[in-house]
């Protein structure tokens, strides 16, 4: 026998496990309200069919959605009429709890994207506002009118013990499947879910059990704990289950809240104002930590790219370079800044000369860096150009500056060691003068050839001539060597001279750099970027390999 053609079409057009998901789950629900809790005349007024719906909603496509809405209608109408409702009533409340999950859902999914995570600070609030607040809200207003007029009841009275109902079933019931659905556990966190739950349940049965005795409060620690030790999914599972126990002890007639029993007054949405507001603390404190978690591990790894950054930017130096040795080293502000705008390079010219640059980019952070490096490139081409000295190097980058963000008032030293002759040529835009050592131990500043950092005038760059004998060292640094916040320049710069002046010569310049490096900060607290270079001038036909990089 052939199948019905026109029944497998309609099996494929309805989605038939998620209506009968809903209509089960929903059905559930509004049971457990009428039989356990006695809704909707005792106090325990807690309505989980409002979170399944909800649920349904945001985890469905948008093209399932009418099959969840009216799934829900129909459950609710069929479910109203079962318990003894007129059919006014039974159309009013049906019409009350299909629109309600309708605007909460709408509002979720058009303020966030898909899927929904609860355990991100935006999304809790999104949806504390719009499927917590708005949405129960309308649906207070539907279900108070059906009750005014189909119980004769007071609509004032009515509405905040439908609206708190509604309101913690979208919260406990809707809140922890849409977090459990995000989660994929296996049999041993399922264990220690259902020993989290259990131990839940007997806790809060405790603290509401009493009727002389006020403990309601004593789950709120447990709660906390749950949230400090395994976060938001397991506490949205244990508000779940706290806020049924409170309700169904509390509709035993026990508890701050029994007396209330039969009894359908405003006051009686207070307990689930209580238990939203204690679940809502554990909440937000797993969120708080999950997401200083995140940040955390987000500081890790940017911290590590701008470190690699930094030091891919950084040259590395040729291991031969006619006439001079070289020593180098970089020290960031704090871990925190690994990435920064200042930068080192010596590198081979032609004619066998050598060239020496400093600069210092204003910041620390990442855009420093980046500035630091398009600048580094310039001065390089800059540097190779045939006839370019010092002077004409420093123009160059002044023109590149109105191009490179982040580069206007970039301090720059360069200088051209020709070795043959030892005449070294420099020009400072803006840089801390270098220092040369001789080899008679004599530390002087080289400080002319002097200019504004780059960018700031239009004024001629000039370059100055120094002839260096063999065996002198130049020290170039940036200004977080010399520089204090509680002293002058002046006083930074006299105790470099102090450093330097008493060097061991036969010292390599790369532990010349470390000594000088430990004598102006003694390990203490860096506030700025420290680059520091100390080149060796040998003098005419010396090749020496470079000395170790720190």
């Amino acid at each position: 026998m052939s199948a019905d053609p026109s029944r497998s079409a309609w099996s494929r057009w309805v989605p038939w496990r998620l209506v009968l998901t809903v209509a089960t789950a929903y059905a559930a629900g509004s049971l457990f309200a009428f039989w356990v809790l006695h809704a909707p005349l005792a106090i325990a007024v807690l309505f989980p069919p409002a979170g399944v719906s909800l649920a349904a909603l945001i985890l469905s496509a948008r093209r399932d959605w009418p099959w969840v809405l009216a799934t829900v209608f129909a459950t609710e109408m069929t479910i109203d009429i079962v318990q003894g409702y007129q059919l006014p009533a039974a159309l009013g409340f049906a019409t009350a709890n299909t629109v309600e999950p309708l605007v909460s859902a709408l509002l979720v999914c058009r303020a966030l994207p898909s899927p929904v995570d609860l355990s991100r600070r935006r999304d809790l609030g999104v949806f504390l506002a719009y499927a917590v607040v708005a949405g129960p809200f309308v649906g207070a207003l539907v279900g108070a009118t059906t009750i005014a007029f189909a119980a004769h009841l007071r609509w004032a009275g009515a509405f905040p013990l439908f609206w708190a109902g509604d309101a913690l079933g979208a919260l406990t019931v809707g809140g922890a499947i849409l977090t459990g659905a995000a989660v994929r556990r296996g049999s041993a966190e399922w264990l220690r879910l259902g020993g989290v739950l259990a131990l839940t349940a007997a806790v809060t049965a405790l603290g509401f059990l009493p009727s002389n005795l006020p403990l309601f409060y004593i789950p709120a620690p447990a709660l906390l704990w749950i949230a400090l030790r395994y976060g938001v999914p397991d506490l949205a599972a244990a508000g779940l289950v706290f806020s049924l126990t409170a309700n169904l002890v509390t509709a035993l007639g026990r508890g701050p809240w029994g007396y209330l029993i039969g009894s359908p007054r405003g006051e009686a949405a207070s307990l689930q104002l209580f238990l939203a507001v204690t679940i809502l603390a554990g909440w937000l404190l797993a969120v708080t930590i999950l997401e200083r978690e995140r940040a955390a591990g987000l500081y890790e790894r940017e911290h590590e790219a701008a470190l690699q950054l930094q030091r891919a930017m950084l040259p590395e130096l040729p291991r031969l370079l006619p006439g001079v040795t070289v020593g180098a080293l970089y020290r960031p502000a704090d871990t925190a800044n690994a990435a920064g705008g200042d930068w080192y390079d010596v590198f081979a010219l032609t004619g066998g000369r050598v060239g020496i640059a400093v600069g210092d980019v204003v910041g620390h952070e990442l855009r420093a860096a980046v500035a630091m490096g398009r600048l580094h490139t310039v001065l390089r081409l800059a540097a190779t150009a045939p006839g370019n000295g010092p002077a004409a190097v420093l123009a160059a980058l002044d023109s590149a500056c109105a191009a490179i963000p982040d580069a206007l008032c970039t301090t720059v030293g360069y200088a051209e060691y020709q070795p043959r002759t030892g005449e070294l040529r420099y020009a400072c835009a803006g840089h801390p003068p270098p220092m040369l050592v001789t080899a008679k131990g004599e530390p002087q500043y080289l400080s002319e050839g002097r200019s504004t950092p780059l960018g700031v005038t239009d004024l001629a760059r000039e370059d100055a001539v120094v002839h260096v004998p063999p065996a002198s060292t130049l020290v170039w640094y940036s200004d977080g060597l010399v520089e204090r916040r509680s002293e002058d320049i002046d006083t930074g710069l006299a105790r470099l001279v102090t450093a330097t002046r008493d060097l061991p010569l036969q010292q390599q310049p790369d532990q010349w750099c470390e000594s000088i490096l430990h004598a102006l900060t003694d390990h203490s607290h860096i506030e700025d970027d420290i680059v520091l270079i100390c080149v060796r001038l040998l003098g005419v036909h010396v090749e020496a390999p470079m000395s170790p990089q720190d």
